[in-house]
C-alpha cells in the first residue's frame, strides 16, 4: 500500500515537473515571437518617421507627433483595454463577435470625437487633414489590436507577429514611395491607411474566426454592457497612458512651437521603440502571469517580473555611454542634418527608457492579477506627477528638462506600483512553488 502510495507521489512530481519544462518553453517562444513582431513594426515606424524627417520639414514631422498626440488618448480609452481583457480571460466568459461588436461601436465613438477636435480647435489645413487621415488608420489598428487579443489567448503569437511583419512592411515601403515621388505628406499617410485595411480584413479578422472557439452565443446589448463595464478601468487607464505619453508632446507645441516639437520627436522615438519592445515582451507573458496568479503561486510571479525588469535595466545601462558619445552621429545618420547637437537629450531620453521599463513591466503584473481598477489608479497618478514635473521642465530646461521631468514621473509610478504588487500589505501567505518561470 505505501509502495502504491510512494510510485504515485513520484509519478505526480514527474508529471509537474515535465509540465513546468513544457510551460517554460512556451513562455520563452511567446517572448521570441512577440519581440520578432515588434521589433518589426519598430522598424517599420522608424523608416516612416527618417522619411519624413528627409523629405518633410521638422514643422511636418511636428504635425504628425501633434496629430498622435489627439489620437492615441482617444483610441486608448475607447479601446477598452479589450485585448488585456481578452488575454487574460482564462475562463472565456466572452465571445469573439462580442469583442468585434463592442469594438466597432467604440471605435466609431473615438474617431467622431477626432473630427470635431480636428474641425473645431485646429486651425491649419494640413495639420487637420493629417489628423483625419492618421486617425483612420489607427481606427483600423485599433481592429488589429483586438485580433492579437485572440491570439494571446490561444499563445499563438507568432500570428502578431506575422501580422506585424506584413503592417510594418507594406505601410512603410508605400509611405516612402508616395512621399519620395509625390511629396505629400497627406497622400503618403492614404497609403499608411491602406496597407494597415488591407492587413486587418485579409489576415488578422481570418485567422481570428479560425484560432477563436466557436460559440452559439448571440450578440446582446447586455453582453456588451457588461464586457463595457469590465473593461472601463482598462480604457481609462489606456487612455491616462496615452495622456501621459501626449503631455510632453503637448507641453512642448505650447512652448515651443511645432518645429521643437519635430525635434524633440525624432530623438523621442528611441523611447517608444523601447517602451514597444517591453510591451512585446510583457504582451507575451500576460497570460503567464494570469496563470500563475490565479494558482496563488506567488514566487514564480514575482520572478518572471524581476528577471524582466532586471534584463531591461542592464540593457538600458550598457545603451547610456552609447547614447552620450555617439548619439549625435546616429541622429544625423539616421534623421538627416537638421537634428545635429541633440545627444544630451538623447541620453537623457535612455534614462527615461530604464525608468519607464520599471513601471511598464510592473504595471503587467497588476493587469495579469485582473486589478484594473489599481491599473487605472496607477495611471492617474502618472498624469499627475507627468504635469506637475513637465510644466516648469520646458519652462526652466527646455527639451532637457522635459526628458528629467519624465524620468522623475515614472520613477514615482514605478515605487507605486512596486508597492502594490509586492508591499507588506500583499503578503496573504506562501503558496510558492519554488518554481522559475522563463
Amino acid at each position: 500500500m505505501y509502495r502504491a502510495l510512494f510510485l504515485y507521489k513520484e509519478l505526480c512530481k514527474k508529471y509537474m515537473r515535465e509540465m513546468e519544462i513544457k510551460r517554460k518553453a512556451g513562455v520563452k517562444k511567446q517572448i521570441t515571437w512577440g519581440v520578432i513582431g515588434q521589433l518589426t513594426y519598430i522598424i517599420g515606424q522608424f523608416v516612416v518617421l527618417s522619411a519624413l524627417a528627409r523629405f518633410a520639414s521638422p514643422e511636418d514631422v511636428g504635425r504628425f507627433a501633434l496629430a498622435g498626440a489627439i489620437i492615441m488618448p482617444v483610441f486608448a480609452f475607447f479601446n477598452l483595454g479589450l485585448r488585456f481583457n481578452q488575454a487574460t480571460d482564462i475562463v472565456q466568459e466572452s465571445t469573439l463577435p462580442e469583442f468585434i461588436g463592442l469594438r466597432v461601436l467604440t471605435t466609431t465613438l473615438g474617431f467622431l470625437i477626432i473630427l470635431c477636435v480636428g474641425f473645431l480647435l485646429i486651425d491649419d489645413d494640413s495639420t487637420r487633414l493629417i489628423l483625419i487621415i492618421f486617425g483612420l488608420a489607427k481606427a483600423v489598428e485599433t481592429f488589429s489590436d483586438l485580433f492579437y487579443g485572440v491570439f494571446q489567448i490561444a499563445r499563438r503569437m507568432e500570428l502578431v507577429a506575422r501580422s506585424q511583419v506584413a503592417r510594418s512592411l507594406f505601410s512603410s515601403l508605400l509611405f516612402c514611395g508616395i512621399l519620395i515621388n509625390t511629396e505629400s505628406v497627406e497622400i503618403a499617410f492614404t497609403g499608411h491607411l491602406v496597407s494597415w485595411l488591407l492587413v486587418a480584413v485579409l489576415f488578422d479578422y481570418r485567422k481570428a474566426k479560425r484560432v477563436s472557439p466557436s460559440t452559439e452565443r448571440t450578440v446582446s446589448l447586455i453582453s456588451l454592457l457588461a464586457i463595457a463595464r469590465q473593461s472601463l478601468p482598462l480604457g481609462l487607464a489606456g487612455f491616462l497612458s496615452m495622456l501621459n505619453a501626449s503631455v510632453p508632446r503637448l507641453v512642448i507645441e505650447s512652448f515651443m512651437g511645432l518645429a521643437a516639437l519635430g525635434y524633440f520627436t525624432v530623438i523621442a522615438y528611441a523611447l517608444q521603440a523601447g517602451i514597444t519592445i517591453v510591451l512585446a515582451i510583457s504582451h507575451s507573458i500576460t497570460s503567464t502571469l494570469a496563470g500563475y496568479s490565479a494558482e496563488g503561486n506567488k514566487r514564480a510571479f514575482r520572478l518572471l517580473l524581476t528577471k524582466i525588469v532586471g534584463l531591461f535595466t542592464a540593457l538600458g545601462i550598457l545603451m547610456l555611454p552609447i547614447a552620450y558619445y555617439f548619439g549625435d552621429y546616429l541622429i544625423v545618420l539616421l534623421f538627416g542634418e537638421k537634428y545635429q547637437g541633440l545627444n544630451i537629450v538623447f541620453t537623457l531620453i535612455m534614462v527615461v527608457l530604464i525608468v519607464s521599463t520599471w513601471s511598464n513591466i510592473f504595471q503587467i503584473g497588476v493587469i495579469a492579477r485582473r486589478e484594473f481598477i489599481n491599473h487605472a489608479i496607477s495611471r492617474l497618478l502618472l498624469l499627475v506627477l507627468m504635469l506637475s514635473f513637465t510644466i516648469p521642465g520646458v519652462f526652466y530646461g527646455g527639451l532637457e528638462g522635459v526628458a528629467i521631468a519624465m524620468a522623475f514621473a515614472h520613477a514615482g509610478q514605478a515605487v507605486y506600483l512596486y508597492w502594490l504588487l509586492f508591499g507588506t500589505h500583499n503578503q496573504l501567505g506562501d503558496f510558492e512553488k519554488g518554481i522559475n518561470s522563463i
